[in-house]
């Protein structure tokens, strides 16, 4: 076999080089597309698509000044809590107040800043049930992704201890099952002064011990002596609701006891 110059031995090292270089560009490139340039392409595209969005908003006249605002407060302010309100016409109001607005389920929502829902039905409680067949155990049931359900219980409930508690029991077992996270707070029944009868005041026996069989916070507006003052103006004409001013009255009390159990 004749063998190699030393010019033909230098070619075929270049030729050796020149290759390990065309390689090794080759590789550099591959890693940039991969690592570099695609990313780079799904970053472009999402900047084209927040650009698209500024672009609408601005052709429909809201200003950069309040686009960037709701870009900030969309990162930083949370969700406001879920709070429902189970009740009758104590809750979700009568003839003796303004309305929407004035009432205590508003003024507190107003206050706290939680996204409020009401399941109310008026004249009925955990026994007494409309003609529809509507109660407070069927309102229990509509509560689903709250984080709090506020019961707020029934002077129209006079079947005696026994069925008053079944009926309670039922009711917080239904919240339970719709919004299984939720906590409880359960408030008595109300009266207008300081001398409930003694079928109110069984009442508020029965549906005090189905609280504190399902582990509920329960308030007792008999013994805190809610209305009992007989500051006039806060009852209506009719002598059982309460008007904008009871309305108020409510909302001061039970405020608080919302604030604590959302901690």
């Amino acid at each position: 076999m004749a063998l190699r110059t030393d010019s033909e031995r230098e070619r075929d090292a270049l030729i050796r080089n020149i290759s390990v270089a065309v390689i090794g560009v080759l590789v550099v490139g591959l890693a940039f597309w991969a690592f570099g340039v695609r990313p780079a392409q799904q970053k472009a595209a999402e900047m084209n698509a927040i650009a698209a969005d500024v672009q609408e908003a601005r052709e429909n006249g809201t200003p950069d000044a309040t686009l960037l605002a709701e870009e900030s407060d969309a990162a930083t302010t949370p969700a406001p809590a879920k709070v429902a309100f189970v009740g009758d016409s104590y809750t979700g109001g009568s003839e003796m107040d303004t309305g929407k607005g004035h009432r205590w389920t508003d003024l507190i929502a107003e206050d706290l800043g939680i996204a409020a829902s009401l399941h109310t039905e008026g004249g009925t409680g955990y026994v007494a049930t409309s003609p529809d067949g509507v109660n407070l155990v069927v309102r229990a049931g509509e509560v689903r992704g709250s984080d709090l359900v506020v019961f707020f219980s029934s002077r129209n409930d006079v079947a005696g201890y026994d069925a008053v508690r079944e009926g309670a029991l039922k009711a917080f077992e239904a919240a339970e099952e719709s919004a299984p996270d939720a906590k409880l707070v359960v408030i008595g029944p109300p009266w207008v002064d300081g001398n409930p009868p003694p079928k109110i005041r069984a009442s508020r026996d029965a549906v005090k011990a189905a609280a504190k069989e399902v582990g509920a916070t329960f308030v007792d507006p008999l013994a805190r002596g809610w209305f009992a003052e007989g500051k006039s103006g806060l009852i209506g004409s009719d002598g059982v609701h309460p008007t904008d001013a009871g309305h108020e009255y409510l909302a001061d009390k039970i405020e608080p006891l919302i604030r604590k159990a959302l901690k």
